[in-house]
């Protein structure tokens, strides 16, 4: 591009340039901080909100006598935390439990050989023995199903076929 302007002319064009792109990005800047207040603006009023609250809750609890000093504070929210971890987990009883209730029916004649156990929404065992006579068989299956603590006992027809030396599968479902 050839320029003919004089060189005063010239002088001014480029202070006018400049003054365009200096106000561009102060107009810029300017817009930039009003966006920025419009979104710190609520977020300070919501910590101050939650500040005022606690530090009612605070109050309440100085007023009550349950706080005395900023360490009884910690110290509630820790026994609160403690307890919301005990309350809110449910207790998993170890397999050896739901083995030693099995075993305390335990009737003569009768060798438990393997357990395998399955957690889930119910604690379901399948207990694998034998016995020396299906009448045997029978009476574990009717003291598990008597037993406090198993909801079902389920006992296939193939653990009654053979009269002597029976080798037996059981399911055994626990309640929680």
């Amino acid at each position: 591009m050839i320029n003919l302007l004089p060189y005063n002319q010239k002088k001014l064009v480029d202070r006018l340039r400049m003054f365009r792109v200096l106000m561009a990005v102060m107009i810029s800047l300017a817009v930039l901080i009003a966006a920025g207040m419009l979104l710190f603006i609520p977020t300070l009023m919501s910590i101050n909100t939650r500040y005022e609250l606690a530090t009612k809750q605070v109050e309440q609890f100085r007023a009550s006598g349950a706080v005395v000093s900023p360490s009884d504070v910690s110290n509630l929210q820790a026994r609160t935390t403690v307890l919301v971890e005990k309350f809110a987990t449910p207790v998993v009883q170890a397999p050896a439990t739901y083995v030693a209730l099995v075993r305390s029916v335990l009737t003569t004649g009768i060798t438990l050989t393997g357990f395998v156990m399955q957690q889930g929404d119910t604690p379901t065992m399948q207990i694998t023995g034998t016995s020396l006579s299906r009448e045997g068989v029978q009476r574990f299956v009717e003291m598990l199903r008597s037993t406090k603590g198993i909801t079902n006992v389920d006992s296939p027809l193939s653990n009654l076929v053979k009269s002597r030396d029976v080798q037996f599968v059981i399911t055994v479902t626990f309640t929680k």
